[in-house]
This record gives structure tokens, C-alpha cells and sequence, in this order.
């Protein structure tokens, strides 16, 4: 909106100078010809002609950025950012712009479901009526690490929406969608945008989603917070987001990745496997802190480990295959020692990378010169994607999803993962029933539990919402502060919020999860066909 206010400021500049350059010129009846007025001097002459040709282009140069984001439709909220490294439609929209055409690795079908999708939540506040607030939905809407999860995710939030407004209280929801960017670059502008929405009216009381587990999430995080605005992520799970301290106001949903390694060894101990000698493996990205604190939390969790890094980041796209190739080849040689010495004995290795790149790990792992024993490799909540099995065939092979089966299938590789929100798990839950009832149709859509997450996250968020709203203030400062005690005291262990993902409530001092009762994550056993089983912890078998 600022770029398009500065270039009609500009057009009216230059309207006046046009007028004054008309004007400084006279019609010589007598000789029928137009000459310059003698009483302009020629300097005068020469920045009047530069002002009605320069004037012009500046103005168009300062609309270009938002008038450039109209072909994903017209909000004034989206506007190119990052002319100079690389251009990108980033910003705030209440759902008339859709930011499917940035999405990469994702089928034509992916793409019209996410317009679909944003069609659906535009409709929706428009349709907002009586009372109000909004809620901001933070995310990198076109992150090449998301995939179609990120649809998954919006269509969550959609049907939320949907539900809440539908509900006999106030007040209603307008969503506010804020896409930071393909890698989250550009969180700074769109998060100063929402805390001055926070001043606005309907105010901006709450923003969910954040984005995912990596450096870009933790600083927005942080400002977010230090403005007071309370925040419910949905898929950050990074055990510790910000290592230098809590971040206020900060709330999530998922689990932590610590919560979900401890499932996981929880089972390999129950069958008796030994976790002693295991490798980790993690991206060396400083800023991937989803990975960085993954492998952190699996070491303290065994008391060891052998850290193995990998390097992804700066890697042109079409040698990335061969640079990890090499990379985990290394790690395959340095386990057929452990192979050898005893068969027997499954080797582990736990995986904290992104499962962007699990797919070239399993190859290397299935394909290694030691045919002896087998590997176990467990990863977490991220690996879920493999859940949509091709339902997208680009992200399928993008993902490297028919290498992970044919890995498998050779009967020398194992994969286990979390689950956010397992289905299954969830069946008898009946505001899982009503989630589920929403996706009529599109049930697959739940399966990697992107969507259940978003869900909760804004129904923690309204729920504070609706218990911090005060009808004799119309002071969003006011509000602001009742929302943060409402964040503080309206879900406790002794009155848990109910959601689709299980009863919790949240720790005082982090904000992460806390289930009640005591609960933790499914994990989940791939098999080389595609199906999936539910390892049982009381048999010794590793399949099931």
C-alpha cells in the first residue's frame, strides 16, 4: 500500500509540473508558432523537462513491486522483496492473493487445491460479521522444505476458521495470511506489518503458524514476542528455538523434537535393541536449528553418540544429489566396521536432517559394499511426508519417496519417524471426528498432521480471543494485555485445552506442550510397499 500511496504522490508531482511546463508556454498568433517564455531561464527550462520525464519513471519504478504480485491476484499487502538476490512476492493478504505460482517441486493439482484454499479463507472474512479480531497465520506460504504440507497446513487453519465462526460466541476470526518468503528471508518487513496491525481495528491479537524450526522463525519470533503479541506455532518443533533464552509469548502445539526421540528410543529399548554406538547425523546449517537441536537432544538422550554432519545449503540444485551422495557414503563406510563386528546387532542411525534429504542417506545405507545386519534409521516428524505417498507425484519424487521404498524393500534398511498427529491414534477423539468430518474427501490431507496442527493452533488462539475480549475498552493496548493473561490461565494441566491432537495445555516457562494426561508421540514403521504399521513395543520383533 506505502509503494502505490509514494507513486500517486509522484503522478500528482509530476501532473503539477506537466501544468507548469504548459503553462510557461505561449501561442505567437501573429507568427503560429509555440516558443519557450523568455522569463524561464534555461536552467529552469532544463529541470522542468527532467521532472516531466523522470517523474514518470519514478513512479512507475515505486509501484512495480506490488503491481508485479498482481498475477497472483490484487491485495496492496504483497509486494516483491529482494530485487537484487532473489525476487520474491512476499507480505500480508486476507486470502486475495495466492502464492501458488512460487511453489516449486509441487504438481499442477497441489497448486489449484492451494488457490483453492486461499479462495476459501478469503470468502470467509469477508463473510465476517458483529464483533471482531484478527489473527495473523505466519509461515514461508512458498517453502521448497514444506512442499504440499504447506497446503495441508492452510487448509487446517481454513476449515478452523470455518468451525470457530460458525460457533454461537464472539468474537469472529479474520485471518491475516503473512508468507516471509521461499527460505523465510524476508520475516522482518512482514512482522513489523503485523505488530502495526496489532494497533489497528479489528486489531491483530495473535499470530499462529510462525514457520518452520530455523534461524528467520526464532528472530520473528523474538520480536513478535517483545511486542507482547501472544503466538501458537503449529510445526516448529526445534527443542529449543532460541538457545540464548525463552522467548515470550511464544506457544506450540507440536511436540519438541526431544519429545519425539524419546518415543522412539522409548520403542527400540522396549524391543530390547541396544542404543549404545548409535550414529547421529545432522545438517551443519548453523541456522536449520530443527536439525541442530535434534541431534543435541538424541545424544543427551542416549548419554552418546557418534555426530556425523552433512552440507546442503549453497549447493546448486543439480549436483545436490552427487554432493550428498559423497557426503553420506563416508558415514556408510564408517558403519560397516560396526556391521561386521557383530551382524546381529542392528546399527542405528538417527537421522535430525531435513527428510529433503533422507532419500539419498537410505540409497547409500541399502546400497553399501557390507551386506551384513541391518540399519535402523529414525528420524522424526518432518519423515511424515513420506505418509502422502504419491498423491503428488513431483513432491513424491522430489522427495526421493520410490528410493526410500526401494531402500526398504531390500530388507537391509528400516525407516521409522513421528508422527505429529497420527490418524489412527486419533480416532476416538471427537474433535478429531469433527476435523476429520470437515476433510470429507480429502482425508489424506490429515495424514501428516500439518492440518491437525494448524487446527488446535487457532483454536487455542480464538479461545483467548474470546476469554480476553472486554466491551468497555476498545483499546487494542487493552486487549493486547488481556490476551496475554488469557494465554497465561485459560488452559492449565487441571483444565487442559480439548483439541483434535489430544488434551494440553502449556508450560509456563517454555510454552511447549504438555499433554494431560502424559502422553507421547506414534512412531511409525515404513515398509518397502508403502503401507505403514505401528510398531508393537511389547513384541521383541523390529516389523510389524
Amino acid at each position: 500500500m506505502t509503494y502505490l500511496l509514494v507513486a500517486l504522490v509522484v503522478l500528482l508531482g509530476w501532473a503539477w509540473v506537466l501544468r507548469l511546463a504548459l503553462a510557461r508556454r505561449r501561442i505567437q498568433r501573429s507568427a503560429a508558432e509555440i516558443r519557450p517564455d523568455s522569463t524561464l531561464s534555461r536552467r529552469g527550462r532544463v529541470l522542468l523537462a527532467v521532472g516531466v520525464v523522470a517523474l514518470p519513471l519514478v513512479a512507475v519504478t515505486t509501484a512495480a513491486p506490488v503491481v508485479l504480485c498482481f498475477g497472483g491476484g490484487i491485495d496492496l499487502g504483497v509486494t516483491v522483496r529482494g530485487w537484487f538476490t532473489k525476487p520474491e512476492c512476499v507480505g500480508l493478504t486476507d486470502g486475495d492473493h495466492s502464492f501458488s505460482g512460487a511453489l516449486t517441486d509441487v504438481s499442477d493439482q497441489t497448486r489449484l487445491r492451494y488457490d483453492e484454499v486461499m479462495t476459501q479463507i478469503g470468502d470467509q472474512n469477508d463473510n465476517v460479521t458483529g464483533p471482531r479480531v484478527r489473527i495473523g497465520f505466519m509461515a514461508s506460504l512458498t517453502s521448497p522444505l514444506a512442499g504440499p504440507r504447506i497446503v495441508h497446513e492452510l487448509a487446517g487453519l481454513a476449515q478452523a476458521q470455518r468451525a470457530l465462526n460458525a460457533q454461537d460466541d464472539n468474537p469472529q476470526v479474520e485471518l491475516v495470511l503473512a508468507n516471509t518468503g521461499a527460505g523465510a528471508a524476508h520475516w522482518e518487513p512482514v512482522v513489523e506489518d503485523l505488530i502495526a496491525l496489532s494497533q489497528d481495528d479489528p486489531p491483530l491479537v495473535a499470530v499462529v503458524g510462525l514457520g518452520l524450526s530455523q534461524e528467520e522463525t526464532r528472530l520473528a519470533a523474538r520480536r513478535l514476542g517483545e511486542a507482547g503479541i501472544p503466538m501458537v506455532s503449529d510445526v516448529v518443533t526445534a527443542a529449543k528455538l532460541d538457545p540464548t533464552g525463552e522467548i515470550p509469548n511464544f506457544h506450540r502445539v507440536p511436540w519438541a523434537n526431544r519429545v519425539q526421540f524419546e518415543a522412539s528410543i522409548g520403542l527400540l529399548r522396549a524391543k530390547g535393541i541396544d542404543t549404545a554406538g548409535a550414529f547421529v547425523v545432522r545438517n551443519d546449517d548453523p541456522g536449520d536449528t530443527y536439525s541442530r537441536t535434534s541431534a543435541e537432544s538424541v545424544r543427551e538422550l542416549l548419554g552418546s553418540g557418534e555426530d556425523w554432519t552433512f552440507g546442503a545449503a549453497d549447493t546448486d540444485p543439480e549436483q545436490l544429489n552427487r554432493v550428498l551422495g559423497s557426503q553420506f557414503r563416508r558415514i556408510t563406510d564408517a558403519l560397516c566396521p560396526v556391521l561386521r563386528t557383530n551382524p546381529a546387532k542392528p546399527a542405528l542411525v538417527f537421522y535430525a536432517g531435513r527428510a529433503r534429504h533422507l532419500s539419498s542417506l537410505m540409497e547409500k545405507l541399502a546400497g553399501r559394499e557390507c551386506g551384513q545386519g541391518r540399519v535402523l534409521v529414525v528420524s522424526a516428524s518432518d519423515a511424515a511426508i513420506f505418509r502422502m505417498g504419491r498423491t503428488d507425484p513431483v513432491a513424491a519424487t522430489a522427495w526421493g519417496y520410490d528410493k526410500v521404498l526401494a531402500s526398504i524393500a531390500g530388507g537391509k534398511v528400516s525407516l521409522y519417524f513421528t508422527s505429529l498427529a497420527e490418524p489412527d491414534s486419533l480416532a476416538d477423539r471427537e474433535k478429531f471426528a469433527e476435523l476429520r468430518a470437515a476433510f470429507a474427501g480429502r482425508e489424506s490431507e490429515l495424514d501428516t498432521g500439518w492440518a491437525v496442527m494448524s487446527w488446535d493452533a487457532l483454536h487455542v488462539a480464538t479461545a483467548w480471543a474470546r476469554d480476553a475480549r472486554d466491551e468497555t475498552s476498545d483499546d487494542p493496548g487493552v486487549y493486547l494485555r488481556q490476551m496475554r493473561v488469557s494465554a497465561e490461565k485459560r488452559f492449565t494441566r487441571a483444565t487442559p485445552y480439548q483439541g483434535a491432537s489430544g488434551d494440553f495445555s502449556f508450560d509456563p516457562t517454555t510454552g511447549d506442550r504438555v499433554d494431560t494426561p502424559t502422553r507421547l508421540p506414534t512412531p511409525l514403521s515404513l515398509h518397502g510397499d508403502g503401507t505403514l504399521c505401528r510398531p508393537d513395543p511389547t513384541t521383541p520383533t523390529l516389523d510389524c
